[in-house]
Formats: C-alpha cells, sequence, structure tokens
C-alpha cells in the first residue's frame, strides 16, 4: 500500500487511496486544472508530494485532489506521498484544512469557515489538546493565517455555541450549532459500499475472461480482509 522512500516520503499506490468528500475543503475541483496538470505531468514535470494522512493503516487523501486526477487519467499507479500517523477523522480534515491554509491561492468566504470549523473539530482553538485552555479569538485568528477575530467569534456563536458561552459570549443564548459529525467508521463503510456498488454496476461490461479472474482474486482479497478485521459475513437464510 505504501514504501518508505525516506524519513518523510512514502510511494503510494493510487487505487490504495481512500478520497473522501469530507478533506476537500475547497468547494470543487477544477477539470481545466486537472487537464494542465496532466500535460505538465506529460511533459515530464515534477509536481510535490501529495499529502495523506494514515489512519489506523487507512491512507486518506487530505491535499492533492487535481494532482491524483490527473495521475489517473494518464494511468500513473504510484505517487510519493508525505504521509502523516492522525488519531481521528477530524484530525486529517484539520491536515487538509492546513494545507489549504499554506497554497497560497486565496480562499473563498465558504471555504474560509469550513477552514476554521475543521480547525475547532480537531482542538485546534485549545492549548495541548481537548482538555487543554480555550485560545482567545485573537490567538485563534492568528492560527488561521489571520482571519479577522471577529469573523471568528460570529461563526463560533453560529456554529459552536458551547464554545461561544465558554469563551465568555454575552449576546444572550447561543442557538443552532454544528450537527454531530459523523462516525469515521460510517463514513468508511458508506465509501466502501459506494466502490462495491458501482463495481457491481460496471461488472456486466467486463467480458475478458483474464479481466474477470483479476477481479476475482479482488473480491478474495476483500473477504480475506475483512475476516483478518474480525468481521464475519452472515449466512444465508
Amino acid at each position: 500500500m505504501a514504501r518508505r522512500l525516506n524519513y518523510s516520503l512514502s510511494l503510494c499506490e493510487i487505487a490504495a487511496l481512500v478520497v473522501l468528500p469530507e478533506m476537500q475543503l475547497r468547494a470543487k475541483t477544477d477539470p481545466g486544472t486537472i487537464k494542465r496538470y496532466a500535460q505538465a505531468m506529460r511533459s515530464g514535470v515534477e509536481f510535490p508530494p501529495i499529502l495523506a494522512a494514515d489512519l489506523d493503516g487507512a491512507f486518506i487523501l487530505v491535499d492533492g485532489f487535481h494532482r491524483v486526477a490527473a495521475m489517473q487519467s494518464l494511468g500513473i499507479r504510484q505517487t510519493p506521498a508525505d504521509v502523516r500517523p492522525v488519531s481521528t477523522l477530524e484530525d486529517a480534515r484539520w491536515l487538509a484544512a492546513r494545507a489549504n491554509l499554506t497554497h497560497g491561492l486565496p480562499l473563498k468566504a465558504g471555504e474560509r469557515r469550513e477552514v476554521f470549523r475543521a480547525y475547532v473539530r480537531a482542538s485546534q482553538h485549545r492549548r495541548g489538546g481537548k482538555r487543554g485552555a480555550l485560545k482567545s479569538y485573537r490567538d485563534m485568528a492568528a492560527d488561521l493565517g489571520g482571519m479577522a477575530h471577529t469573523t471568528l467569534r460570529n461563526w463560533t456563536k453560529r456554529d459552536f455555541p458551547s464554545v461561544f458561552r465558554a469563551l465568555g459570549g454575552d449576546d444572550g443564548p447561543a442557538p443552532g450549532g454544528l450537527p454531530d459529525t459523523e462516525p469515521s467508521g460510517q463514513i468508511f463503510a458508506r465509501e466502501a459500499s459506494e466502490a462495491l456498488d458501482k463495481a457491481i454496476a460496471a461488472l456486466p461490461g467486463v467480458t475478458d475472461a483474464a479481466d474477470r479472474g483479476l477481479l476475482l482474486e479482488k473480491v478474495e482479497a476483500l473477504k480475506a480482509a475483512i475476516e483478518e478485521a474480525g468481521v464475519e459475513a452472515e449466512a444465508p437464510f
């Protein structure tokens, strides 16, 4: 899945990367950018490594969506990757958000707010982790590349009312708040199920016996991985 190149980089199989919509802080990928990247790659231009988060052995793409899409269009199977271990999906999303802050490309207002949400959900608004003291709005603004502290206060009131109150919010009860995030296990299960649905839908078009044999090998590998994880399939009734 990933082979270490040096102390900081690994060589990742592109097919093994988990691509989650939750990691894309920007509104969308741009087909024109993908095409330009592919042309540059075909001409021999070297791109910086992608960024991936290692969550219990799952390699989640957190930065480099356009590069990966361009490589896939060219049939490239492996890419250098900066792989960072994380403990939660929220930590992975903060990696993605922080990468977007340093791209140099201006973020839209909605994208900046998504960065802030990832920041709080990863407990970066506290000093020293989840149980640490709360930072001031000005400190948060400094962490986030100089976003206006008054804007962060307003977003906190709307999205994280309990944090707003803990920071001394004095505008009365803070209504609303974001819904609880979906558990990471459910997110991975949803992505795996959707991938299998796509495979089943495409299967009628696979007519070559050798190709079908390769698919069967992958099915057996999937079954082995599920069994190794301690999950047994229900017996048919």
